[in-house]
Order: structure tokens, then sequence, then C-alpha cells
């Protein structure tokens, strides 16, 4: 009997050991969550400013950062489509489009004209027209639309191969 009045009053002990423990828990969560956010807004800052001075490269290594940390905002995606492109990498910045895209439909139009790129860059042609289309009809007097448009650039003279005749 003895034994088991001892067990009975070692649970109460325990379970306020439980509670110390989580509230420990609870409080360093409280504590460093300002802090991881304050660092990830502290990234995008310093991402932003080297894409600003057209540092691209190493804004995608800061943009790809925050994405991989689990940020994946519409802003910091466009920003890490927006340098590939800057930088020349269609594939990737293909990749950062789409998942633009699919985020949100309504893009920026400049932003929807260099999709229309990376998707023909790709080779996905039928869904770059589909994008060069509604670039065009959001901006029908945009230059670009009118030379798309234009019966030159849909009826070329030229026409290359590298083949003789």
């Amino acid at each position: 009997m003895n034994y088991s009045t001892t067990s009975q009053k070692s649970q109460p002990q325990d379970s306020s050991k439980k509670n110390k423990i989580m509230k420990k828990y609870i409080i360093a969560i409280i504590v460093t969550f300002p802090l991881l956010v304050f660092s990830q807004q502290r990234e995008i800052k310093e991402a932003d400013n080297q894409f600003r001075q057209q540092k691209y490269f190493e804004a995608i290594k800061i943009y790809s950062k925050i994405v991989e940390a689990g940020n994946e905002t519409p802003e910091v995606i466009e920003k890490l489509a927006q340098a590939n492109y800057y930088n020349a990498n269609y594939a990737q910045a293909n990749i950062w489009y789409s998942k633009l895209v699919s985020l949100n439909q309504n893009l920026k139009s400049e932003d929807r004209y260099r999709y229309a790129q990376t998707l023909k860059s790709a080779g996905q042609i039928d869904e770059a027209k589909v994008q060069l289309d509604l670039f065009k009809k959001l901006n029908p007097n945009e230059v670009r639309t009118k030379l798309l448009n234009s019966k030159i650039n849909n009826d070329s003279k030229f026409i290359f191969s590298n083949t003789k005749s």
C-alpha cells in the first residue's frame, strides 16, 4: 500500500514538470517567432536592394533562400521570376512565372509578356500564344501588341533554314 501512495504523489509532480516544460517551449516559440519574421523581412529588403542594383544573381540566391524557408508570397515569387528572366535563366524564370500564374491569374502585363517569352523558350508554343493573346487584349495600344498583330510579323518574307535549296 505504501508503494501505491508514493506513486500517486509522483503523478501530480510529473504533470507539474510537464506543464513547466510546455510553458518554457511556448515562451521560446513566442520569443523566437518575431525574430524569424524580422530576419525574413531583412532578407527580403536585402534581396530587393540587390534586385534594384541589377545584381540579379545575388538577388536570386537570397530570394531562393526565402522561398526555401517557406515564404512563398506572390511578391517574392514575382521578383524571383523577374530576376531569373533578367539574368537570362529562362527555364528557371518559366518555373517561377508558372508558379506566379497558379497563385495569381491577374499578372501584371509585363510579367504576362515575359511569361510568354519563357514559354516560347521552353518549347511550349501553344501556351505562349495564349499568354501573348492575353497580353494583347490587355494592352491593345502597346507597341509590342501592334508588332505582334502586324502582317509583317505573321507572314515573314524570310525563311530561315539550315538546308540548301
